[in-house]
């Protein structure tokens, strides 16, 4: 049995300059990846929210209604229940489409398909 040993390795800081003023690698590397991730974040909450959420919600709105805000709430709602419903609508679509999948690769192989079982006989 191999026992794999790991050491955690620690930042130093990098004396420069003539004084001996350190560069605290640790904290900038830190703070680099902190305001990277926040910027992928923040491009992902805004792609998602204005084109997916409520640019749909708004456009559904607009034919109800001459005089919507597209900043309220109520954009933000039906462009969430639009979503909601449009993914329940293809989970129940694929369910129904794979199990006509499963039935017409049984009948091309040869096979008979019993419906009660749900599984394909050979022979």
């Amino acid at each position: 049995m191999v026992v794999w040993e790991v050491r955690t390795a620690r930042l130093l800081p990098i004396p420069i300059g003539r004084h001996g003023t350190e560069i605290p690698i640790g904290e900038i590397a830190a703070e680099l990846v902190r305001g990277l991730l926040r910027l992928v974040g923040q491009f992902f909450v805004e792609v998602i929210g204005e084109l997916f959420v409520r640019s749909v919600g708004y456009a559904i709105c607009r034919r109800f209604t001459r005089v919507i805000d597209r900043e309220g709430w109520v954009v933000v709602v039906v462009g969430l229940l639009f979503w909601v419903v449009a993914f329940g609508v293809g989970y129940v679509v694929y369910i129904h489409v794979a199990g006509w999948l499963d039935v017409d690769a049984c009948l091309d192989s040869g096979g008979s398909y019993k419906y009660q079982e749900r599984t394909c006989v050979y022979g």
